[in-house]
């Protein structure tokens, strides 16, 4: 039932949320680091807003990187490190996008975490107090147990028996990837009345997933991106929370993925999911990594999605991909002078 009704309120954010990014041509006043910036400020180096007139990069097309991002994913395939892979890119300065694979779908997993965030600080908006109220930890199972599950394990293992704030908690659920925290702030969802039973439909009517009962929900790389493209323009949720959400994707303690392809320095607001399961009679892992990467004056969203035998293996293609795409696009770096 807990999964159930999980997927019901991925299925509810997501649906609103690609509708409004897809529908809704004005964009929304743009916060970051707690101020709000001006939209034809192109100078800041932190937050670029996609009605700048003049780009800091050429926004020609990236036709060599598919090549080589194809050729670079055939070798991987060839030696045994990768089953599959997924790449969608979209520059957010009024640029280019690059798809590779880029409807097949996986495992959300880790990834389901981040419209649980949106959810509840929708909620907040109407009543922010609902942030600080507290849930008890009460399971069967021994916690170290649980939290060894994960291949990526949280570096804070919440305490039995203790209450936790769900600002706490969410915060937990992103920047950890607690699977716990995913428990209990799913199990609260639960208890919030509802006189809708539309859910299902916006499932349906957008072709998320091929089977809403089915318990293995599937996602593509190009649906995923649409939520922090949504975060980047508060076009779901006001200017405050989206850059609360961002602020916490900031803080991600995954640095395998996409954040290994990157320079020192260079802001990422990101999540990653893992899942293993067994198919055909072989074991199988995914890995995924989405995200914004806040190239100077320029952020783009990249998302990576992966099938294979070793998540060591897959970490390493998703950070290869992520420097060949920071290094096209460092590269088309225009000199002001």
């Amino acid at each position: 039932m807990l999964l159930k009704v999980g997927w019901v309120v991925f299925g509810l954010v997501l649906g609103v949320v690609l509708t409004l990014s897809l529908s809704s041509e004005k964009k929304a006043e743009i916060v970051y680091k707690d101020r709000v910036l001006d939209p034809k400020d192109c100078t800041k180096g932190e937050y670029i807003d996609e009605y700048c007139s003049v780009p800091v990069i050429a926004k020609g097309q990236y036709t060599m990187l598919e090549i080589a991002l194809e050729g670079y994913l055939a070798e991987k395939k060839r030696v045994g490190h990768l089953n599959t892979a997924s790449i969608y890119f979209r520059d957010l300065v009024d640029g280019p996008t690059l798809g590779i694979n880029e409807y097949e779908s996986y495992l959300p997993a880790s990834l389901f975490k981040l419209p649980v965030l949106i959810t509840f600080y929708s909620l907040a908006e109407n009543d922010p107090s609902i942030l600080d109220k507290k849930l008890k930890v009460v399971v069967e199972d021994d916690i170290e147990s649980l939290y060894k599950k994960q291949f990526y394990p949280p570096s804070i293992f919440l305490k039995k028996d203790e209450e936790y704030t769900i600002s706490y908690l969410l915060e937990r659920l992103i920047v950890d990837s607690d699977n716990l925290a995913l428990r209990l702030l799913s199990k609260e969802l639960q208890t919030i009345p509802s006189e809708n039973d539309f859910v299902g439909e916006v499932y349906k009517e957008l072709g998320l997933f091929p089977d809403f009962k089915s318990q293995e929900q599937m996602l593509s790389t190009k649906r995923y991106a649409a939520i922090f493209r949504t975060l980047y323009f508060s076009s779901y949720l006001s200017p405050e929370y989206s850059n609360k959400a961002l602020k916490l994707l900031s803080r991600t303690n995954f640095a395998q993925g996409l954040k290994a392809g990157l320079p020192e320095g260079i802001a990422i607001s990101h999540k990653f999911g893992e899942r293993g399961y067994i198919q055909d009679g072989d074991k199988e892992k995914q890995l995924h990594d989405c995200g914004i990467i806040y190239y100077p004056d320029n952020p783009y969203i990249l998302c990576v999605m992966t099938r294979g035998e070793k998540y060591e293996e897959l970490q390493k293609v998703i950070a290869d991909i992520s420097r060949m795409f920071y290094e096209e696009v460092d590269s088309r770096k225009i000199n002001p002078n």
